[in-house]
């Protein structure tokens, strides 16, 4: 129960919808404080190395930089951190030495063409619904994505993350493409 609702928080948290509503149906019937979520199990295997909360946001401005400000600073900044984030999360599937740009970029990597979203990333579902069917086939990596890589890289970009109350923000469609 705690983790279909804690999936559900995620999901409507990441759309932006009915947080509101799904925040008072989650809440206990008592008034007991709520216990901080544990960590996604592939993540317990390295908890010195999961990045804390979001780093204080970067003082750039990431739409009037360059295009080789932004390759300098994606080398420098943002790929040092995702082989951080990634790595903590699951050393076998994300080894440090293999989170590349073309992690996110795809062959964009290749080509010099760094557009985002991305299409070669997996495309997410616009509904609540499909962001709960998303949560419930992988659990883990919805939250590693909304609890830790959409606030990192949000914060690293210098930008605000995405909630509800700020759908201008950085979200997952930042990164991932929208199913049709």
């Amino acid at each position: 129960m705690k983790r279909t609702t804690l999936t559900l928080l995620v999901a409507m948290t990441l759309l932006g919808t009915g947080l509101a509503q799904a925040d008072e149906a989650a809440k206990p019937a008592a008034a007991a404080p709520a216990a901080k979520p544990a960590a996604p199990a592939a993540m317990k295997k390295a908890p010195e190395e999961v990045p804390a909360a979001a780093p204080e946001k970067a003082k750039i401005d990431w739409a009037s930089m360059k295009e080789p400000e932004r390759k300098k600073y994606m080398k420098e900044v943002v790929l040092p951190a995702a082989k951080k984030m990634f790595g903590a999360f699951d050393a076998k599937k994300y080894p440090r030495a293999k989170v590349t740009c073309h992690l996110c970029h795809g062959d964009g990597a290749t080509t010099g063409k760094f557009t985002m979203p991305n299409p070669e990333l997996p495309k997410l579902p616009t509904t609540g619904a499909g962001f709960k069917e998303l949560g419930e086939k992988k659990p883990d990596m919805m939250k590693f994505m909304g609890t830790v890589v959409k606030p990192q890289i949000a914060a690293l970009l210098g930008m605000a993350e995405f909630t509800p109350q700020n759908p201008t923000g950085f979200g997952c469609y930042g990164c991932h493409t929208k199913l049709p």
